[in-house]
């Protein structure tokens, strides 16, 4: 605990006792759960709060954890709840939905939710190609955020229709995330994005040895009405 309150405020994040306790609880929660849901192959506790809790607390080295207090965000296939919920316990008053395609999935994060009494989080179960065009999701979202869910191309196709114009998608990447956004200069312009930054970083927050990375990627247009296109599409045919 004494890791995670550090980490924490070096990204600008002040943990009380409660928060720390609920990331405790929420540890406890994931490995109870871990076979049946299938949540993480990570399951050494001193991991999980590095590389799963601070790792998703870095985005507060992209967008400041005051803004990212007053907004409302997305959390893109959530599986275990990562970067989502650990947000939701760090940044108390953020407004974060967690978008999961699985049931075993997306009924571990109801339970989640309820143990830890987040009330201004929420789950929605439907995939990302169908949600996007859903009048409540889409374009909605000052910052959208995806962890481990594909490669760039086609994480921009399933991502920044819930984005709103003036938001920011935060995509959480490794050491090759320079390559992932050469290759994704076509996708970028075709869902409304503008100049991606990379930022990197310290391996002191989130463990030796792990090379994190975020790019970050402004919405600057709407995104054409007519993406993202149906299921399984994105991942075969990348923009």
């Amino acid at each position: 605990m004494t890791t995670l309150a550090g980490g924490a405020a070096a990204l600008g994040i002040e943990l009380g006792e409660d928060q720390l306790e609920s990331f405790e609880r929420y540890l406890r929660l994931i490995l109870e759960n871990n076979r049946r849901a299938r949540l993480t192959s990570i399951l050494e506790p001193d991991l999980i709060r590095t590389r799963h809790f601070l790792d998703s607390l870095t985005i507060a080295a992209a967008i400041g954890p005051d803004i990212l207090a007053g907004s409302r965000t997305l959390d893109v296939g959530s599986g275990g709840g990562l970067p989502g919920v650990a947000m939701a316990i760090a940044l108390p008053g953020s407004r974060i939905t967690l978008l999961e395609a699985s049931d075993r999935k997306a009924r571990f994060l109801e339970r989640v939710r309820a143990d830890l009494a987040l009330a201004d989080l929420s789950v929605v179960r439907a995939r990302a190609e169908m949600a996007g065009h859903l009048p409540d999701l889409r374009e909605s979202f000052d910052v959208v955020v995806a962890r481990a869910v594909a490669p760039l191309p086609t994480l921009l196709e399933l991502t920044m229709p819930f984005c709103r114009v003036g938001g920011t998608l935060v995509a959480y990447k490794g050491r090759g995330a320079g390559d992932e956004v050469n290759e994704s200069a076509g996708a970028i312009e075709a869902t409304g994005g503008g100049e991606p930054r990379i930022l990197a970083i310290d391996p002191a927050i989130c463990g030796e040895g792990r090379d994190a990375r975020l790019i970050v990627v402004p919405k600057t247009a709407p995104t054409p009405a007519h993406l993202p296109r149906r299921d399984g599409v994105p991942g075969r045919r990348p923009l």
